[in-house]
Order: C-alpha cells, then sequence, then structure tokens
C-alpha cells in the first residue's frame, strides 16, 4: 500500500480542516456558569483524566489551570480509579477526555462518579452518543459536554488528538475568565499553518528521512507543554510506526538517563516555550558531546539540525509540534515493512482493562 492510500494517512492530512470546523462550532456558553463557579471556590479541587494520546492532550490544560492556585491534578484514569479515588469528592470537578467516550476505564470511572455524585463533570467527547456523553447530559453536578467535532477515525487518533489538544485550552482560558478572541485567532492561524505544512508533506518526508535516517535508540524531550507531544509522540511511534521510543521531561534526562547517550541515540527535542529554550538548547549541546544524535523542533538554532515543522507558538506550538513526529511514524513504518496505523493487536477503542 502506497503512502498516499493509507487511512492513517488521510486522516493525518484532513487535520487542519477538522480543527477549523471544531473552532467554528466551539460554544463557550455552557462553560460560563462554571467558570463562575470555579471563580467562587465552588471546588476543592480539579481532576484532568483521560487515557492515551486523550490523557496526554490535557496536559496543556494542566498547565494553564495550574495557575490558578486551586489543586489541580492529572492523572490518567487507571491510576485515578485505583490508587487515585480517593482524590475524588462530592466536591471536585472532574474533566473527562476520551474520544470515543466507552473504553473499559471511562465506563468503571462513570460508575464509580454516580456514587461519589462530585460537584462539577465535564465531559469532553467525539461520540455524543457514547456512555460519557449520556452521563454528563443527564447531569452529575454541574455537568459540560464539550464535544471535539472531529470526522471519526479509523485508525489511532490525529484530528481527535489535535482537537482535543485546541478545545481544552480553550475551555481552560474560558474557566479561567480570560479573553478567549486571541486563542481562538491563534488557532485559526494554526490551522493554516498546519495546512500548508502538509500541502508539502512529501518535501518534509524527505527531510525528515534525510536527517534522521534509520534510528536506533530513539527518545523525545521536551518541557511545558510540549510534553503533551512528547508523551503522545512516543505513543504513536508504537501505534503507527512500528518502532519504541522513550518520552520523558527534559529536565528528568539529566538525572540518569543521560548515560544513554552513544552514537547509536537519536534524540528529538522540543525547543517548547522561551522560558525554558535555554536549558533546552544547553541540554542538546550536552547530549551532542556525549554522542548521540540530537534533532530540534521548532525555530532553528545554530549548530543543531531541525526537524521541520509550522513555526507557530502559544496555543498552537503542541499541535504543530505533532506533525513531524507523524510523518516519522510514516518513516519508521517503511522501515519496519508494516502499514502506519493499521492495528494489529488492540482495535479504535480499548474495551478492556
Amino acid at each position: 500500500m502506497k503512502v498516499s492510500e493509507s487511512p492513517y494517512f488521510n486522516d493525518v492530512l484532513t487535520q487542519p480542516q477538522a480543527l477549523q470546523l471544531a473552532l467554528s462550532r466551539f460554544n463557550p456558553d455552557p462553560l460560563k456558569q462554571l467558570a463562575g463557579e470555579l471563580a467562587g471556590r465552588k471546588f476543592d479541587r480539579i481532576i484532568l483524566t483521560g487515557m492515551g494520546a486523550s490523557f496526554y492532550s490535557l496536559y496543556p490544560t494542566w498547565l494553564y489551570l495550574s495557575r490558578t492556585g486551586m489543586p489541580v491534578l492529572w492523572v490518567d484514569t487507571a491510576e485515578l480509579l485505583h490508587y487515585a479515588r480517593g482524590q475524588i469528592t462530592p466536591d471536585t470537578l472532574v474533566w473527562i477526555v476520551s474520544q470515543s467516550g466507552r473504553s473499559a476505564e471511562i465506563l468503571t470511572l462513570l460508575d464509580r462518579l454516580a456514587n461519589i455524585q462530585p460537584a462539577g463533570v465535564i465531559g469532553t467527547t467525539n461520540d455524543l452518543s457514547s456512555p460519557l456523553a449520556g452521563v454528563v447530559e443527564r447531569g452529575i453536578g454541574s455537568s459540560i459536554l464539550l464535544p471535539i467535532d472531529a470526522d471519526p477515525e479509523t485508525t489511532i487518533s490525529t484530528r481527535t488528538y489535535m482537537n482535543s489538544l485546541a478545545i481544552c485550552q480553550l475551555a481552560a482560558r474560558l474557566l479561567c475568565a480570560d479573553d478567549l478572541s486571541p486563542s481562538q485567532e491563534a488557532l485559526q492561524v494554526t490551522a493554516q499553518a498546519m495546512e500548508v505544512y502538509l500541502r508539502e508533506w512529501e518535501t518534509h518526508l524527505q527531510e525528515i528521512a534525510h536527517e534522521v535516517g534509520k534510528p536506533g535508540k530513539l527518545v523525545l524531550l521536551g518541557r511545558g507543554s510540549s510534553l503533551a507531544s512528547v508523551y503522545c509522540g512516543a505513543l504513536v511511534i508504537g501505534e503507527a510506526g512500528g518502532g519504541l521510543a522513550l518520552g520523558m521531561p527534559a529536565g528528568q534526562f539529566r538525572h540518569g538517563p543521560l548515560e544513554m547517550c552513544s552514537p547509536d541515540l537519536t534524540v528529538i527535542l522540543f525547543a517548547g516555550e522561551q522560558v525554558t529554550r535555554d536549558l533546552n538548547q544547553r541540554l542538546a549541546a550536552t547530549l551532542k558531546s556525549c554522542g548521540a544524535r540530537v534533532y530540534w523542533v521548532g525555530s532553528e538554532v545554530e549548530a543543531l539540525p531541525a526537524l521541520p515543522m509550522p513555526l507557530v507558538g502559544g496555543i498552537g506550538r503542541p499541535l504543530a509540534e505533532m506533525l513531524p513526529i507523524q510523518l516519522l511514524t510514516i518513516l519508521l513504518a517503511e522501515q519496519s515493512g508494516v502499514v502506519p496505523g493499521k492495528f494489529k493487536h488492540i482495535g479504535k477503542v480499548t474495551l478492556v482493562e
């Protein structure tokens, strides 16, 4: 099968259009009451939860809500159910993201919430007929349904991940009573930049193939909102590319894993926000001096080869950062002799915990 005929790659190519549709349908009104309740300190904490790409899409939202000073937890649903369930109280706002709204852990959590009756629930899903959507519509406290409005996918998360990133970040700004206009405009610019980038996908894929070649050990590093790209990037490299990658915070890499450095180690380092960019460049220099091959994702810097990406910042950066990683999965799939994005052992929805 040619790359251009892959259902997964078609999903990749249509991400900008899916994002533009979601932005046009975003309705802030249902969130306004929650914003007032949050300002009035109705909630004792906020829990952000999900599984897989849905969970990783919440990381920039966790960073943003943390600025409120209210306790905000970012915990995957399996750990929340079995080890941190005491964190859900009758005064908690629980924010659940699940593209299907029906994966195994989500269903168990919904049963648990029916007993606890938290003060509020935000359900973010692509399937408005799902159990998650149904529970939210029936109402647990101040319940809000937040759709991501992406066309259904046939393979791994692409459009649903991008739309979750965008819509959850917008909702977080609304909950903090911030002006949405700059963020909405920035996401429109991001969608346009993504569309331009993907028109030249063959050129970008050749650039990535030339730079990266056939990587041995592969590590993805970043800080701040780029950690969404790190974690989801490592996930899709395994899911779509048949490869294996370690994804972790850049700051943690010095605390032991730096010993992995050798000529067969390939590191993809996300430039990220300006506040920590110098730290990332310093780490890149250290990695190179220790023998690793380092590739920069972001605005180009001297002495570091860069993987091409749409050069947008702020709220749109974690969306744009995923595009070179998605193209990399195509390269890795070709090297491994697998069809990119084709499931072998799982399905689109994980039904068993």
